[in-house]
């Protein structure tokens, strides 16, 4: 819709739902209208003119479960998320050490910036390498604050490794020089912890820089503490 806007402002058309769905041409026809929450498409759509009478039965239909053809003239495939692994995992201590406790289940921040834009898929946790579980509320919040990923879960950590990669359901996109912080909130038995951290690391040709979360005061930063690492994907598209 912004970019019909903006073509109807190009061939100094005015801005009309008519106009729009002109420029559009048969493109429009691979908007899933079908898709649109519910809400969104009567508060709206459903008064506009961009549809007209006949499609706005055949979105209600579908909504309402009334046809279940599958030939709608607007497309009803779910735009898929690409299953991509992580290629890089950033580890930013060079030691570790017991012990570490988490009591009342404080909450342990890093922010970090990257030189390329890339994926985080999740990050990386220390357990106690006995298989013990531990629970996390992890968030992932750009540099003006907004949550840009969460997930709750469980994990455990097992010997020699003592870590545990945490995934997001789905990877979110990290813009190169931008501030993110990760927050993760902790319980569970004595863990292991990092020592001897560095405040930049270069991995596939990738510097992460990270930088001691202010908000945070429970003995986590860029020297010792927890969150040793970030699982990040890379490719040259993005």
């Amino acid at each position: 819709m912004d970019w019909s806007e903006a073509e109807c402002k190009r061939k100094q058309l005015e801005i009309s739902d008519v106009n729009k769905r002109k420029v559009l041409g048969s493109i429009f026809y691979k908007i899933r209208f079908p898709l649109i929450e519910k809400e969104y498409f009567a508060q709206n759509l459903l008064e506009s003119n961009l549809l007209s009478s006949d499609e706005k039965v055949a979105v209600m239909s579908f909504y309402l479960k009334v046809s279940k053809n599958s030939t709608c003239i607007f497309s009803i495939n779910s735009r898929g998320i690409i299953k991509r692994k992580y290629n890089t995992k950033v580890i930013r201590y060079n030691d570790m050490a017991y012990v570490w406790g988490y009591p009342n289940k404080y909450k342990y921040g890093i922010n970090f910036m990257v030189s390329k834009n890339v994926y985080l898929h999740g990050i990386v946790l220390y357990g106690d390498g006995k298989g013990s579980e531990y629970s996390v509320d992890l968030k992932i919040s750009d540099d003006s604050g907004s949550v840009v990923a969460s997930i709750k879960t469980k994990y455990t950590a097992n010997a020699p490794v003592y870590m545990s990669d945490v995934l997001l359901q789905t990877p979110v996109l990290i813009d190169r020089n931008k501030n993110y912080n990760v927050e993760a909130l902790i319980s569970g038995p004595t863990s292991y912890q990092g020592t001897n951290g560095m405040s930049s690391v270069i991995v596939n040709g990738i510097t992460i820089t990270f930088s001691e979360d202010k908000q945070s005061n429970n003995g986590t930063h860029t020297n010792r503490g927890q969150i040793p690492g970030l699982l990040l994907s890379h490719y040259p598209y993005i």
